[in-house]
């Protein structure tokens, strides 16, 4: 009876709860709260709350529903939240520490995107290079990228890396591996800046942190047969577990196909560039340009979006910008391009993929989350647990 009450409760003030599959009703003072058992779910009896807390419990609720409904979490998920979130909050609005753990990395790293725009990029390019550096069984997302901060590659990145240390420390989030934490960062930017949710559940929760260095290079180079006797004059050539910027169309294809990413989901992957910025020589000292460059003086340079309207948002432009590119129609400054962006044009089996996420932002998104999710299980050896449910 008292089950049928709430759900009825619930019923009658969807329209005024930001969740569809209610199973709490929060009145003015009143509120029927679902607790989990080992058996699943049980119902316990209305509980009489105190006028001067009921706005707080009010708000524990409605923000636990809110996390529950973002990320696609079944009843007994929202139960899960809920009954965490009640168990912290007591006289006030709840924290991070008020969820568990993984909902808590989401949201911190959300806030932290969106008080600061310039590190969505760095957070997403972060996630990739976790996760991307898989050769033979090995690496992949596992958090070594904080050991791989000195490959050129990786440049920039240590910003990342601080921010989410910075976070891990404000939220206390030490149940949270770092793999675990990139992996939600990335997501999380990407919905800050405007592009598809990631649900949690899909993500998983359970990846180990690497203690070195994932493989930097690859035991078995693809497109090798194809080069000329000199492989550095070759740009088809694989043979890093991180893309080369200069890899042709066919290096390209090579590349996320040995990872099992086919070229829409691949071509998908590298519209992650509509974010952020990559370094450029531009105010590098002669001084600096004269010997062979160093990192020092890399950074010293002037970092450039790759889409300069707006490089803080995650949309299609980079795909309408790469079309204009080769029309000859992008203005001065309009974009930053690196070969691998550009080589998408040139043949139909990725140029296609190009043109339709150009016309279809959507299909651009749900695309890309698919890819987004193999990507952060990329080499993940244990089974991944769905977090709340």
């Amino acid at each position: 009876a008292a089950s049928a009450r709430a759900l009825s409760c619930a019923r009658s003030r969807r329209d005024h709860l930001p969740f569809g599959r209610a199973a709490i009703c929060v009145a003015s003072v009143h509120c029927i709260t679902l607790l989990p058992s080992r058996s699943g779910m049980r119902l316990f009896q209305s509980r009489d709350l105190q006028p001067t807390h009921a706005s707080g419990r009010q708000q524990v609720l409605m923000d636990a529903a809110n996390v529950a409904e973002t990320h696609r979490l079944n009843r007994r998920g929202l139960v899960a939240i809920i009954a965490s979130s009640l168990s912290l909050a007591t006289h006030q609005l709840p924290s991070h520490a008020s969820l568990p753990p993984l909902a808590a990395a989401w949201d911190a790293a959300h806030s932290a995107a969106m008080e600061q725009p310039s590190l969505r990029g760095t957070l997403l390019r972060l996630a990739f290079h976790d996760c991307i550096t898989h050769d033979d069984g090995e690496g992949g997302s596992n958090g070594s990228v904080r050991q791989e901060l000195d490959w050129s590659e990786n440049r920039h990145l240590y910003v990342a890396v601080d921010a989410l240390n910075a976070i891990r420390e404000a939220s206390h989030l030490y149940d949270v591996s770092f793999a675990d934490l990139v992996a939600v960062a990335g997501a999380a930017a990407v919905h800050a800046a405007g592009g598809p949710l990631i649900p949690l559940t899909e993500i998983g929760i359970g990846r180990a942190d690497a203690t070195v260095a994932d493989p930097r290079h690859v035991r078995r180079p693809r497109n090798a047969a194809r080069c000329p006797p000199s492989p550095t004059e070759c740009r088809g050539r694989v043979d890093s577990t991180l893309p080369s910027p200069g890899l042709s169309t066919d290096g390209l294809v090579a590349f996320f196909a040995r990872l099992s990413f086919p070229p829409a989901e691949a071509v998908a992957l590298c519209g992650a560039h509509t974010l952020g910025r990559h370094a450029s020589l531009l105010g590098v000292s002669k001084d600096c340009l004269r010997p062979m460059l160093t990192t020092a003086c890399i950074e010293s340079g002037v970092r450039l979006p790759f889409i300069a309207s707006d490089p803080d948002r995650f949309s299609n432009s980079y795909f309408k910008s790469l079309l204009r590119w080769e029309a000859r129609q992008l203005t001065q400054n309009e974009a930053a391009f690196l070969p691998t962006d550009v080589t998408m044009t040139l043949t139909p089996q990725l140029r296609n993929h190009v043109v339709r996420y150009a016309k279809d932002e959507q299909a651009f998104f749900q695309t890309f989350a698919r890819a987004y999710v193999r990507l952060v299980r990329i080499g993940v050896k244990r089974q991944l647990r769905r977090p709340f449910v």
